[in-house]
């Protein structure tokens, strides 16, 4: 029971599932889940696929449109309104696939009781079964993805050293520390569909400006304007990843270089900074997912190798 207990604490600190950089089971949060989730936007549903398609098979286990829509219907709203190309989210389930069958060669099998008692935290979060299915999600597909996650946690647990762990938080200290920093920035929208022409003039703009900055010839609030306050944030903060980035790498008055979201173009500057206390082990679980992440895309690397892979969508 050790195990069980371990893994629930585990879970249950971490705020979601799993980081969306690494795509292991979801990027929604189960936090954040609720009973009536956005209708599916129309342009995301033209491109799903039929459930029982094979879209790929990887090592001849195939890969159906049932497990690519779970990856194009638990993406951020954003992304759902102007998803992607179908071909990225069957190389998504492409990439799970290998990791599941990495997963099962070397016998990591997580405790059915735990993986049960995940579940329902997961379908009590979400509110009903049309929240379940609004994410593409039946039981048996539920059961297979919490299964993945807890397995990899198991690999990652026992792969991941303290050394490692160590020198994370060393280089990132003030971002899991609880350092505040207090953020202006100067921000131009990028609209949807964007030519690369259109990105690069205003990134010139920026640059330009951020020179101007430097100088002297401009004044950092007066281009920022009235929406350019982010308030304090710290490195788990609700502005962009990039900028948070970026922001916490910056020396005293330094204005960052253009930095680029989905949301847009940055400059960012640290008005005020209030040091953290936290140490390692108060944020063990944030850099353990951190960790976790970048070992999955490095095994993903080493297995894409030797894996036969065949996409057959066109």
């Amino acid at each position: 029971m050790k195990q069980l207990s371990e893994s629930n604490q585990w879970a249950d600190h971490l705020s979601c599932w799993v980081s969306a950089a690494v795509g292991l089971l979801l990027v929604v949060c189960v936090s954040s889940l609720r009973a009536e989730l956005p209708p599916v936007p129309e342009t995301l549903a033209g491109m799903l696929p039929q459930e029982d398609e094979v879209l790929a098979r990887v090592d001849g286990r195939p890969v159906t449109g049932k497990e690519v829509r779970v990856r194009m219907l638990t993406a951020p709203q954003q992304e759902q309104e102007h998803p992607r190309e179908l071909r990225a989210y069957i190389q998504e389930a492409v990439d799970r696939k290998i990791i599941e069958q990495f997963l099962k060669r070397r016998k990591l099998n997580p405790a059915s009781e735990l993986v049960e008692d995940r579940m329902r935290v997961f379908q009590q979060r979400a509110g009903d079964a049309a929240a379940l299915e609004r994410m593409g999600l039946d039981e048996e597909l539920l059961r297979r993805q919490v299964t993945l996650s807890l397995a990899w946690l198991q690999h990652a647990q026992s792969t991941l050293t303290d050394s490692q762990f160590r020198e994370y938080f060393k280089q990132h200290r003030a971002e899991l520390d609880g350092t505040r920093l207090h953020l202006e920035q100067v921000f131009r929208p990028i609209a949807v569909g964007a030519t690369a022409a259109e990105r690069s003039a205003a990134e010139r703009e920026l640059t330009l400006l951020r020179s101007a900055l430097i100088a002297g010839d401009t004044v950092f609030e007066e281009a920022a304007g009235q929406e350019g306050d982010l308030g304090w944030q710290t490195g788990m903060g609700n502005a962009p990843r990039e900028v948070l980035q970026a922001a916490f790498r910056l020396q005293g008055n330094e204005i960052s270089k253009v930095i680029s979201s989905a949301h847009g173009l940055h400059l960012v500057r640290v008005v005020e900074r209030i040091p953290g206390q936290l140490s390692l082990e108060d944020v063990r679980t944030e850099v353990l997912s951190v960790l976790s992440g970048q070992l999955w895309d490095e095994e993903l690397e080493r297995q894409r190798k030797s894996a036969r892979i065949e996409i057959l969508a066109p």
